[in-house]
């Protein structure tokens, strides 16, 4: 394996661990016994909590919104960590399919969806380092780097500009200190927040011109 094709596999992993590192993880199901409590019950059984949770979380976005890349995506992530169908899935991605088939359903918002969770994923890589000791500024030039490494298709952002992002929408909301309070109640073993220390590591120097200006 050569060295573009580990830096592929560490920018895949990233983003699934991203995409794990989500408050909606944590969320308690849908009242009743809906499917996102199905599917988690079914994919912990067969690959764990973490994976149960995220699947989960996909599958209550979907029953939410009707949005049918939700499903898509859910299905997607259970594919890259190996996850096997259980039932559950498997009516749901077949319900799915029949529907598209029939041509009663469209494939959705996937373009903004997708965006608006790589914004959201850097600003909570943001909490994530900030937590295990790095500052705001700190934190903010290595998202602003992480963005432009693994979401090339979108323009990126300027550290300065997710400073200011992160200050709006996690600080002065409070969800910052959300996500800490979850963290600190699971423990550093279980909420698995001390990865990103190594993360950080990896990720390279913040190149000028996503530096920005500070307002």
């Amino acid at each position: 394996m050569g060295p573009d094709s580990g830096r592929d596999a560490f920018k895949a992993e990233m983003k699934l661990r991203l995409l794990e590192n989500d408050l909606e993880v944590y969320a308690d199901p849908l009242p009743g016994d809906q499917e996102d409590s199905l599917v988690r019950k079914e994919v912990e059984h067969v690959s764990g909590p973490v994976a149960g949770r995220t699947v989960a979380a996909l599958v209550r976005r979907w029953l939410k919104e009707r949005n049918p890349h939700y499903l898509d995506w859910a299905l997607t992530y259970c594919f890259q960590r190996g996850v096997p169908s259980t039932d559950t899935l498997w009516r749901l991605a077949c319900t799915q399919a029949v529907r598209r088939h029939g041509g009663e359903e469209a494939l959705g918002s996937r373009v903004k969806i997708l965006k608006d969770h790589a914004k959201e994923s850097v600003l909570r890589l943001m909490v994530s380092l900030i937590y295990v000791g790095k500052t705001l500024e700190q934190s903010s030039r290595l998202a602003a780097n992480a963005y432009r490494e693994l979401y090339s298709d979108f323009k990126p952002y300027k550290a300065s500009s997710l400073q200011q992002e992160y200050l709006k929408q996690f600080r002065q909301t409070g969800r910052e200190s959300q996500f800490f309070s979850v963290w600190d109640n699971l423990g550093p073993h279980k909420s698995g927040q001390e990865v990103w220390l190594q993360v950080a590591e990896l990720i390279p120097e913040v190149e000028d011109d996503l530096k920005g200006e500070r307002r």
